[in-house]
């Protein structure tokens, strides 16, 4: 379970604030790529001041100042720049998780850092727009950013329009019609070449560590960030099953615990025999650390890397970054053709193979975690002439003997 931040009186402190060590309250706040904080020995206007410090306001006090101040900006609408209306709009936007909430910090960020964001948003129009992002895809940023900046600018200015602060939205157009999608279409591995990197983590000394993690991502579907979030507890192999209900999320070098991407990923998922067997293999090559490390209360987690941290996915990501290579330079010719494999490719893989096994959708849907079937349904797709044809035959809407033509 996602449990707040709170201060040392055990009160949950909200997204920017924090208690120092000394005791006193801050607030951290981002203005035009800039990180600035309201200070205060105290965070509610009721609270006793510490002995020997000046008064001053308190922290929520000087918070709802600056957000008023915010606000106001916001109506007279002119002062607003590109960036600030953004940031605006992301604010008054709750109930994020922290992974989006950093998906979004790190949008705006770039946002500040253009010439563009610091345009008066009145003097913006869509021609400008065009080719601010055009430019930025010149310069090597993915179509998957830039229609995720388009997609924070949008509704921000869908919002100036509705304010009556600018009179059009100049982000109302398609990203495909300016911009040349790059995107590779994520294949899934086949069952040949999933043996292929199976066998290659099994028998390379370099990796062989990895073998477990490694099939157990390719044996339940996991995110990478729920598989790095379980923990001894949620085990149980008396019964055959383990339990989803966290994702461990590490950024800027802080861990955090998150709940799944969406509802739906809290589950129970049954072991399969190879599943079963590579838990107990990362539990016997499990270190014992001096202390146990944990991230906010919650301990026991699978795999620890060094210091006694618990691996996050980063960690993973560079795991299959260093096997690919490693995997092309050993593997000769054959390898120069193999799909490069990602952690969320091997959840690919596995939704893909129990789609061509015939599971019923409801049921992949529920063991992916997805919180939507079309998600489960757009995997079907994906699926070949020759998956067609054995599915067919499998109903007997095609004899058994039939050939292809």
């Amino acid at each position: 379970m996602h449990k707040h931040r709170t201060d040392r009186l055990g009160r949950a402190l909200l997204t920017g604030e924090i208690q120092r060590r000394d005791g006193r309250y801050a607030y951290v706040y981002s203005h035009r790529d800039e990180k600035k904080s309201l200070y205060s020995w105290r965070l509610l206007p009721e609270d006793p001041l510490p002995e020997g410090k000046r008064w001053d306001k308190s922290l929520r006090e000087k918070e709802e100042e600056l957000h008023k101040e915010e606000e106001r900006k916001y109506r007279s609408g002119s002062a607003l720049t590109v960036a600030e209306l953004a940031e605006l709009y992301l604010h008054q936007r709750g109930g994020l998780s922290y992974n989006t909430r950093a998906t979004y910090d790190s949008l705006l960020k770039i946002v500040r850092q253009e010439e563009f964001g610091n345009r008066p948003i009145t003097e913006v129009r869509t021609l400008d727009a065009k080719l601010w992002l055009m430019e930025l895809q010149s310069r090597g940023r993915s179509f998957s950013c830039l229609k995720s900046l388009k997609a924070i600018l949008q509704p921000a200015f869908a919002m100036a329009v509705e304010e009556e602060m600018v009179e059009k939205n100049p982000f109302g157009f398609s990203p495909k019609k300016v911009l040349e999608n790059d995107r590779k279409k994520r294949e899934a591995l086949s069952p040949e070449q999933e043996e292929e990197w199976l066998r290659f983590f099994r028998s390379d000394p370099e990796f062989a560590a990895f073998y477990d993690g490694i099939r157990i991502l390719l044996g339940t579907g996991l995110r990478i960030s729920e598989f790095c979030g379980l923990t001894l507890d949620d085990l149980d192999f008396e019964q055959g099953v383990f339990t989803v209900e966290r994702q461990l999320i590490r950024s800027g070098g802080e861990y955090h615990i998150t709940r799944p991407k969406t509802r739906s990923g809290i589950r129970t998922l049954p072991m399969t025999q190879e599943v079963r067997d590579s838990f107990l293999g990362l539990l016997n090559c499990r270190p014992r650390p001096r202390k146990e490390p944990s991230v906010e209360g919650v301990k026991g987690f699978l795999v620890l890397q060094g210091k006694d941290q618990p691996a996050a996915a980063a960690y993973w990501k560079q795991i299959f970054r260093k096997a690919d290579r490693a995997f092309r330079e050993r593997g000769g010719e054959a390898a120069a053709d193999f799909p490069t494999v990602s952690p969320h490719i091997c959840r690919h893989t596995y939704c893909t193979k129990m789609a061509r096994m015939g599971m019923n959708p409801k049921v992949l849907q529920y063991l992916m975690g997805h919180s939507n079937i079309s998600v489960t349904l757009d995997v079907y797709t994906h699926l070949q002439f020759e998956d067609a044809r054995e599915e067919m035959k499998r109903i007997g809407v095609i004899p058994e003997e039939a050939k292809a033509e």
